[in-house]
């Protein structure tokens, strides 16, 4: 299980389309639920983290 601290101002809802704030401030997604989009975010920083170069497409297919 992750444990994960993001900033809860980064994930925001716009027209019932979850995204979060990437590294970079941009918006990242859309998901459909804040489930995915908490989900999402792990994913992003264990690939960040891990220096993995990944295209941001294949996360949002993952969800």
């Amino acid at each position: 299980m992750y444990n994960i601290f993001y900033r809860s101002n980064k994930v925001f809802c716009k027209n019932n389309e979850w995204f979060f704030e990437d590294d970079e401030g941009e918006p990242f997604g859309p998901f459909d639920s804040k489930d995915k989009t908490l989900k999402a975010i792990r994913i992003y920083q264990d690939v960040k983290s891990n220096g993995v170069q990944l295209n941001v497409d294949k996360i949002r297919k993952i969800m």
